[in-house]
């Protein structure tokens, strides 16, 4: 979380970010950094700040006691985004999502970020004003993105967003959340309009060699957050998991982006997600309770052969929605409340079940008439 605001009689503009994930440690004040002077004028009136990312605010900046222009601070730089001779104030400021791409079955982020910025434009005084815009583009030298969530790992205190672990260690170069199982990341606040990037740096790690020596063998995933997961769900939380191994490992932070993904790629975003899935998934169906029509979300990582059946509450078939061998990918099931003679069941609790390979998992839903 990012607070920008005036202080000071001519008004300089100052920043301070929260770490939400540190928030409930017993420090002073919890998780917040320290305070920081972006406009740095302080013989100049700096007045109306917008933020648009932690990495991206904006200003009206006094030039002369005629002139105001519009100051973007872009990642600790100054620059001046209206540049004309007139009086610029009252801005408001977005940057839009990096873009992304697939080449050969890999995500690639365009490093370009582009800020689009509006002003109020005076063009005769007190009397005739205009709107202003303009489009920003710069690359960035460090990230390519700017973090919409980022989660701390490796620490002894366990980050509120990791739902799952066994513990934390300490290799020296990097720390780690480990687990025999899987890890589990409760990833919130997610817009269900917007399209998301996870990044992780993930270890696997063998019986033989756990704690005694380290043979590991660096993985940066990039997995497209399949929007079926949050895009229906009132609560926008969501479980990443089943990271697979016999010991599973994430070092550095865990990162998602919120990214703009092109609709002229084959499948939409669908492209981005095969082979980048880290396991087998069922997904809670929805509307859940409905009536009429409901959606069936899963994932698998592989080809294979897949079945996802509904059940009755006494434990009876109901009906065989699939039962096919299947490629990699996120795929959307409908069930319309009927059995396999298309007659429409009576309402009730029903379980779903999917099975692939040697991965099982059922859920419940609710049918109303």
């Amino acid at each position: 979380m990012i607070v920008a605001w005036k202080e000071g009689e001519l008004g300089e503009i100052y920043k301070r970010i929260r770490n939400l994930a540190q928030s409930s440690l017993p420090t002073w004040p919890p998780g917040w950094s320290g305070i920081e002077n972006i406009s740095q004028s302080p013989d100049k009136e700096s007045d109306y700040p917008v933020i648009s990312t932690p990495d991206v605010i904006a200003w009206q900046e006094e030039i002369d006691s005629l002139n105001y222009e519009v100051i973007a601070w872009i990642k600790g730089s100054l620059v001046n985004m209206s540049e004309t001779e007139n009086s610029s104030k009252y801005p408001h400021i977005s940057v839009e999502p990096p873009a992304v791409s697939a080449s050969d079955g890999a995500i690639i982020i365009d490093p370009k970020v582009v800020i689009n910025a509006i002003w109020t434009e005076e063009i005769i005084p007190e009397t005739l004003y205009e709107v202003r815009f303009r489009r920003y583009e710069y690359t960035p030298t460090s990230s390519v993105a700017t973090e919409y969530i980022s989660v701390a790992v490796g620490d002894s205190v366990v980050s509120p967003y990791c739902k799952q672990r066994d513990g934390a260690i300490n290799y020296g170069e990097f720390t780690c959340d480990y687990s025999s199982s899987s890890l589990i990341y409760n990833l919130p606040y997610l817009n269900p309009k917007a399209s998301y990037l996870l990044r992780a740096v993930v270890y696997k790690e063998t019986p033989r060699i756990w704690r005694e020596e380290v043979h590991h063998i660096p993985e940066t995933l990039n997995i497209i957050i399949p929007k079926e997961t949050y895009e229906n769900d009132l609560a926008i939380r969501k479980e990443i998991e089943r990271i697979v191994g016999t010991y599973a490992l994430i070092a550095d932070l865990l990162k998602v982006y919120e990214v703009s993904i092109p609709e002229s790629l084959p499948g939409g975003g669908q492209g981005l997600k095969t082979g980048k899935i880290l396991g087998p998934a069922l997904y809670q169906n929805r509307p859940n309770p409905f009536k009429g029509l409901t959606k069936i979300p899963f994932s698998i990582p592989k080809e294979t052969y897949v079945s996802l059946l509904i059940y009755n509450a006494s434990g009876r078939e109901a009906r065989i929605l699939l039962s096919e061998r299947m490629r990699p990918g996120n795929y959307n099931l409908n069930w319309d409340g009927r059995d396999a003679r298309e007659r429409e069941l009576p309402p009730g609790v029903y379980f779903y079940r999917l099975s692939t390979g040697d991965f099982r998992e059922i859920k419940k839903t609710i049918l109303l008439r």
